[in-house]
């Protein structure tokens, strides 16, 4: 039997907010989970969050990557250091343009800022020791500490730590399903719950292919196991799904938008590691009356 423990994940893939609060087992880690700003049915991470707002430069500051803007849920009480503030860089960058550069630093005095009670503003430096996220709650309902500067980025190449392994090489899947629903009558979408682990096949290897399906198919039967399956409650569609690779690479595989049919190939070229393992992320929208999401 799997040995399983209550784990929060620092980061946060997706465009739905979720708790970063996952039951997983110990040796898989949840795909990070972020907030795309700029779409139809974008809206403002609810609580205290991090706004990403990046342009990436090459080492002579000439522009070559404008990701847009991503929102990541922070806990107050918690430190944020630099190490951190370069994993959110990389996953906005690679949400843009995947696998393809290296964040290798941020633009001098780069800087975290607040704005709350009428405009009264905190700046907090970027270091390696961090600082402790405040509560700002009591203050401005949703607090967003916004980081707006110029990243240097440098394309990645064969000297990466990624490897090319065999067909023979075993993968380790773990398949995480999150259910959102409707908040009344407005577009705003909760989850049921903190993230499931579906029973999808544990074991593959390099080369094997997951197709949409199989993850459906592993989801409405998680799904039946919820108190809203019982009150009537239906899978109307998948919003998103997302991929992290050994707990570093992480890729956007579908999102409702773009409505792409997509199978998830296991990728051979991926970080060296004793033990592989893919997570895998599958959000989906239910309801009682088969409405779309979102609303028009």
């Amino acid at each position: 039997m799997k040995s399983f423990k209550k784990v929060m994940i620092s980061l946060v893939v997706g465009n739905i907010v979720i708790t970063p609060f996952i039951t997983s087992n110990v040796d898989a880690m949840e795909p990070p989970s972020f907030k795309v700003g700029g779409r139809k049915d974008y809206q403002e991470i609810q609580g205290t969050h991090l706004m990403v707002n990046v342009t990436g430069v090459d080492k002579k500051g000439n522009e070559i990557l404008v990701p847009g803007f991503i929102e990541f849920p922070l806990t107050p009480g918690e430190v944020l250091t630099k190490k951190d503030i370069l994993n959110y860089v990389q996953i906005a960058i690679d949400a843009k343009s995947a696998d393809e550069y290296r964040v290798v630093n941020l633009a001098p005095n780069s800087k975290i800022e607040v704005s709350y009670n009428n405009n009264k503003s905190d700046i907090f430096p970027i270091t390696d020791k961090g600082f402790v996220i405040p509560d700002l709650t009591k203050h401005i309902e949703n607090p967003s500490f916004k980081l707006i500067t110029n990243v240097v980025l440098e394309e990645k190449s064969s000297t990466d730590n990624n490897q090319v392994f065999s067909k023979s090489t075993e993968v380790s899947i773990e398949h995480f399903v999150k259910f959102l629903k409707r908040d009344n009558e407005s577009n705003i979408l909760l989850p049921i719950n903190t993230g499931r682990i579906t029973n999808l096949k544990e074991k593959h290897h390099v080369g094997d292919k997951i197709t949409e399906n199989d993850l459906l198919k592993a989801a409405e039967l998680e799904f039946k196991k919820t108190k809203e399956y019982k009150e009537g409650y239906r899978i109307v569609k998948r919003l998103n799904a997302n991929v992290i690779e050994n707990g570093v690479s992480s890729r956007i595989l579908y999102d409702f938008q773009d409505n792409k049919p997509f199978n998830y190939t296991i990728s051979g070229k991926r970080q060296p590691a004793k033990l592989h393992t893919d997570g895998l992320s599958d959000t989906y929208y239910i309801s009682k009356n088969g409405d779309d999401y979102p609303l028009n």
